[in-house]
């Protein structure tokens, strides 16, 4: 495989699939290399088989998140919002079935990892205030980064969209899509350097927000 240049990134998805529908007609007519998503297709006031449908008819390459292993172990039936096992096609059952826990990915200014939360911990997470010395010393984190494997984390969870940088390690959040959570995807260009958010607007419309160079 060609090192990816530019990919879209959509995250967490919590069944908005409206919002889901704007951002992949959004990133495909930017002809990006391929398009990423971070988990968390249930729990949310739309419908996940439409979304676990738009993600494989568009080729997503999608990881699993805490609420997609919830659903499939069926330990999230008292959640606001809890995407009841019975409505779920035995098509997007198996989609979420094979949905992986990481992915590599071989970029065009290094090696990224795809995950929902940090590496295999998808209920990881940091809060953007938090000093790089306690990173650090976390040893999930340290782990990681004491590997030199990665150039780059793509991940979710939090639903805070940001980008922060590490010493040798950048670690890109994709947000989410859920509507009273600033929803937002974005795009990055691993040639140029540059990661731009696009804010989701009542379901109806984008436009662009935030950029930041990596």
């Amino acid at each position: 495989m060609n090192p990816l240049q530019r990919i879209g990134v959509i995250g967490d998805i919590h069944c908005e699939s409206q919002s889901l529908k704007l951002a992949v007609d959004t990133l495909t007519a930017q002809r990006l290399t391929t398009i990423v998503c971070t988990g968390d297709l249930p729990t949310g006031p739309g419908d996940v088989n439409l979304c676990c449908d738009s993600l494989r008819s568009n080729n997503i390459i999608t990881v699993r998140g805490n609420h997609d292993r919830w659903l499939l172990d069926r330990n999230e039936l008292n959640l606001p919002f809890a995407t009841p096992p019975e409505t779920v096609s035995n098509s997007s059952w198996q989609f979420l079935e094979s949905l992986p826990v990481t992915v590599e990915l071989t970029t065009a200014a290094g090696l990224a990892l795809l995950c929902h939360g940090f590496g295999a911990h998808d209920m990881l997470s940091f809060e953007s205030n938090q000093p790089d010395s306690e990173l650090l010393n976390h040893p999930i984190f340290r782990e990681i980064y004491d590997s030199s494997r990665y150039r780059f984390i793509i991940n979710g969870h939090s639903h805070r969209p940001e980008v922060r940088r590490l010493r040798s390690l950048t670690i890109m959040n994709a947000g989410t899509l859920r509507s009273d959570h600033q929803p937002v995807f974005a795009e990055i260009d691993f040639e140029c350097g540059l990661v731009q958010f696009w804010e989701i607007i009542d379901r109806q419309y984008v436009r662009k927000s935030n950029r930041y160079e990596i």
